[in-house]
């Protein structure tokens, strides 16, 4: 006999419909969340507990435009019914048994607004917390669960989770701790919780086998164990022990077992199963940012050099390629003098030592040449080297202590950076800061990195310190102390959202000595900030203490040229040479000044930077809204505290593709500084033979005159904004963003 399943089918639907409550209608959407009556506990922590949810913006940064990214919620009566189970078993775990949760909804004009009205009532306190069968010498204090606080079940698996952890690390592998806890019948508002501990035999570690050694050693592996055989059973030695071979970055899997099935049971024999890399390692990559345009970096790295775990590496690389084909793009950025665009490049030989009276001290040492260009500022050649000895402090600590002689030359496009930083205008004291000499600091660098990620962390926080000292002691011929911190942090949030914040502040202090007087800090110790890692309103190293070059024969004097008349500010040559000129009549005109950062002193940067995923680009591609603030300052004066007023904020979006090799940021800041008071500098002018190399004829009074080298502060400071156009027109406008490529979060 055939079944007739459709009329069946039917049937089930129509009784389905007619039962359920929106039967007819679309389920209404849920405009609104509320919490009412709830003191003990915030509206996320109640949120996160149970299914019902309102229509939301997927982010923050969209609240404004929330039909780009919406999602949508709608009621669903069973849904909610549940919920309020969830929340009275919430609060019954967390000591609130007599808890009531009512959910009721509410029409709006939109939709639904639901609201679950809870009765918190009195909690169960704890009253008493026992210990009982801990052996001699173990410790029961801080465990999560206190006296006097609610009787929360969460914080009582902790604490005896706590107590195991203890446990297994003082000695006793094979322990066990039972729960107990009672509510007398006539004082149901306190509790006694019990902790029965059930510590087993007391063991040591037995023989340590270590398997999976090719072109390493066992004897390598054996020094890196936190453990020896003997010594007391310590779980957390086992799991050090881990990451120290992990560390040396030549075993791509590391296993340790220990085994609690062995007789006697005083003795644990422990396992360590190892399996090994690549001992040798070439890469090659490049790159585009636009601090240097292209660059390509290759090294070549021996992991177990010489045996013992050493590591040998030699790096190069090479900057500032293609830069001509970047100033069509980037003319912003690279409109640069023609010394700053010339190739730059690194080559190193760094050696690492990874053992030093324990697995967790290494020492290393190495050698370098580099040239570096920093934007508008000065290019730096030096060679040189290291010596450092580093202690792993454990749970993501690190401290590093080293001493690192270098030879060092600067050079910029004239002399304007080393006269108003330095107060160094005569030639004989440009010509020292030029001239090669000895940087020889030592230094001391203390790390904590606690995050869940190496690239683009989404929780967690990080921790940097450096200290620098360097004095005639040291070998160097400039002397200053200088410390720069930084703490970054990052928490997430629903819907793959990332909250990140960092701090960064630093300070020099000068000393002078023979041979350079006072100085101040010498250039390649100076804060600069702006560019892609700093406040990105700006360019790179363009935020803070900036000096106004101008030439003195081409704008300060009107000149007779071939071409014609060339309009300049009308001064005389001896109001030049006085310093009574005035270049504020070329405020505005495009062309009439270079403006050259000069760094200082003391640096402060923030920055809050929320990242959310778009729903394009399969989880690749992800977004930021930003705000950075930012100075710096020219002088670390005891009595002249910096001004916080003077802090420029620059928000900013940006997009970041997540690709294997880190994610890859197109940042645009804008910036909304106004005009500042600037110093401008000039160079005195004398008469010269007409004809000659730099001669000019002035219109006013008619003769032939040209630059020399002695430069010259104008009394009159001027109103400088970089944006001749006003910022209420379109072009003005995008005229303020600042835009930035790089590989990497910022921060």
């Amino acid at each position: 006999m055939t079944r007739s399943w459709l009329p069946r089918v039917v049937s089930a639907l129509v009784l389905w419909l007619a039962a359920s409550p929106l039967a007819g209608q679309a389920a209404p959407e849920i405009v609104d969340l509320q919490f009412a009556g709830a003191r003990s506990f915030g509206d996320d922590a109640l949120a996160a507990a149970i299914a019902t949810v309102d229509t939301r913006c997927r982010s923050i940064f969209f609240e404004l435009f929330c039909f780009v990214g919406e999602d949508r919620a709608f009621l669903d009566e069973a849904r909610l019914q549940a919920d309020a189970l969830r929340l009275r078993a919430f609060y019954y775990e967390r000591g609130y048994r007599n808890a009531g949760v009512v959910a009721r909804v509410e029409p709006v004009r939109d939709g639904v607004a639901v609201r679950f009205e809870i009765t918190e009532g009195r909690p169960v306190l704890v009253h008493r917390i026992e210990v009982n069968g801990a052996p001699p010498g173990f410790s029961d204090r801080a465990l999560p669960l206190r006296r006097r606080a609610p009787f929360d079940l969460l914080a009582r698996e902790i604490g005896r989770d706590t107590l195991l952890a203890r446990l297994h690390n003082g000695g006793y592998p094979r322990a066990q701790v039972l729960l107990g806890s009672r509510i007398p019948a006539d004082s149901p508002y306190a509790a006694t919780v019990s902790y029965d501990v059930v510590p087993g035999t007391a063991a040591r570690i037995g023989e340590v086998e270590i398997l999976g050694t090719e072109e390493s050693s066992a004897e390598l592996v054996r020094r890196m164990l936190a453990f020896a055989e003997g010594d007391a059973y310590d779980r957390s030695a086992l799991l050090e022990s881990q990451r120290n071979l992990y560390g040396l970055q030549i075993y791509r899997h590391a296993e340790i077992r220990a085994d609690l099935d062995a007789e006697p049971d005083s003795l644990v024999p422990v396992t360590v199963q190892v399996v090994e890399g690549a001992m040798r390692r070439v890469r090659i990559g490049g790159g585009l940012n636009t601090v240097e345009c292209a660059n390509l970096e290759g090294r070549w790295t021996s992991r177990n050099f010489l045996g013992g775990g050493r590591r040998l590496e030699v790096r190069g690389r090479v900057g500032n390629l293609m830069v001509p084909q970047c100033d069509q793009y980037l003319d912003a950025v690279w409109n640069l003098d023609e010394g700053y665009q010339n190739p730059t490049g690194l080559l190193s030989v760094d050696f690492t030592q990874p053992w030093l009276f324990g697995p967790r001290n290494n020492v290393g040492g190495g050698v370098f040449a580099e040239r570096r260009s920093l934007p508008d500022v000065f290019v730096r050649s030096a060679v040189g080297g290291y010596l450092s000895m580093g202690r792993d402090l454990g749970r993501g600590a690190r401290a590093t202590l080293g001493y690192r002689p270098e030879l060092t030359e600067l050079r910029t496009e004239g002399d304007l950076f080393f006269c108003v930083s330095f107060i160094a205008c005569a030639y004989e004291e440009r010509q020292l800061l030029q001239d090669p000499h000895w940087l020889s600091p030592l230094t001391l660098s203390f790390s904590v990195e606690r995050t869940d990620a190496l690239f683009a962390p989404s929780d967690g926080f990080a921790v940097r310190a450096d200290l620098e000292h360097a004095g005639a002691y040291t070998g160097s011929d400039f002397a200053y102390t200088r410390l720069l911190t930084e703490a970054s942090t990052y928490t997430g949030r629903q819907g793959g959202v990332v909250l990140a914040g960092r701090l960064r502040a630093g300070v020099g202090w000068p000393q002078g000595n023979a041979g350079t007087g006072s100085l101040g800090m010498n250039p390649q110790k100076r804060f600069f900030a702006g560019g892609a890692n700093s406040v990105r309103g700006f360019a790179p190293f363009r935020l803070g203490p900036t000096v106004l070059g101008i030439d003195a024969v081409e704008w300060l004097v009107d000149v007779d040229e071939p071409g014609g008349l060339v309009d300049g500010a009308g001064c005389t040559v001896d109001q030049i040479d006085d310093g009574s000129c005035s270049a504020a009549p070329l405020a505005g005109r495009p062309g009439a000044f270079d403006a050259r950062p000069s760094g200082g002193e003391v640096l402060l940067e923030g920055n809050v930077e929320m990242r959310f995923p778009l729903p394009l680009g399969a989880g690749k591609l992800r977004a930021a809204a930003f705000l950075d603030v930012g100075q710096v300052w020219a002088s670390a004066l005891l009595f002249e505290p910096a001004d916080l007023g003077e802090l420029a904020a620059t928000p900013g979006v940006g997009l970041r593709y997540l690709s294997p090799v880190g994610p890859i940021r197109v940042d645009a800041g804008f910036n909304l500084q106004g005009p500042r008071s600037l110093p401008v500098l000039t160079t005195r002018v004398e008469e010269c033979v007409r004809g000659t190399p730099g001669c000019v004829a002035v219109e006013r009074p008619r003769l032939t005159v040209r630059n020399t080298d002695q430069i010259v502060v104008l009394n009159d400071r001027i109103d400088y904004q970089p944006y001749t156009r006003g910022i209420d027109t379109f072009a003005g406008f995008f005229d303020r963003f600042q835009l930035h490529f790089a590989i990497g979060q910022a921060f």
